[in-house]
């Protein structure tokens, strides 16, 4: 037999409040990010000056639309900035340990 339970409003507003700290959480840690960022954005992103993102975007680094005078940027973009830019260590023996 199928057991059949009726949630109660008291049951809706219990698991509203339970969601809504949820998504705080995901929110407050990063999870989530903007797929568009402004030119304000992604200075922060990178920690870098208006004047580094500008290089940027002069010698085609850095992807970008302008729509009136606002610059959007992909948040992909940024992503793949960051990886292309990677380095590898060359050396085995660096010691990663802080003292």
């Amino acid at each position: 037999m199928i057991q059949v339970r009726l949630l109660t409003p008291e049951d809706l507003s219990l698991m509203k409040g339970e969601l809504i700290a949820e998504i705080t959480s995901l929110l407050s840690k990063g999870h989530y990010q903007k797929p568009i960022l402004t030119n304000e954005e992604v200075q922060h992103l990178l920690g870098v000056s208006s004047g580094t993102i500008r290089s940027y975007r002069i010698q085609g680094i850095l992807p970008y639309s302008k729509i009136g005078q606002v610059l959007y940027y992909q948040y992909e973009d940024i992503k793949n900035l960051i990886i292309d830019k990677r380095i590898q260590s060359t050396s085995p023996e660096v010691d990663m340990r802080i003292a």
